[in-house]
């Protein structure tokens, strides 16, 4: 919304603006937190994937093979 448009809302308005703005923050703060955990689960399961495989490839003898990390953690 351009300031000129602002300028000629009435108290009201920017109050329930005001609102419906800070209603949206709430709901997008909450939902990437919620994607935070996400993410740091999957980085935890990974990770206990990465020390499982080393692992077996100890105890089995097998060369681990490591592939190049290209940020997709």
């Amino acid at each position: 919304m351009k300031d000129k448009a602002l300028e000629k809302l009435s108290k009201n308005e920017l109050l329930e603006l005001m609102l419906y703005l800070r209603k949206e923050y709430d709901k997008l703060n909450t939902e990437n937190e919620k994607l935070l955990q996400k993410l740091e689960d999957k980085k935890s399961i990974t990770d206990r994937l990465d020390s499982l495989e080393r692992q077996v490839a100890a105890l089995t003898g097998h060369k681990l093979v490591v592939e190049e990390d290209h940020g997709s953690r």
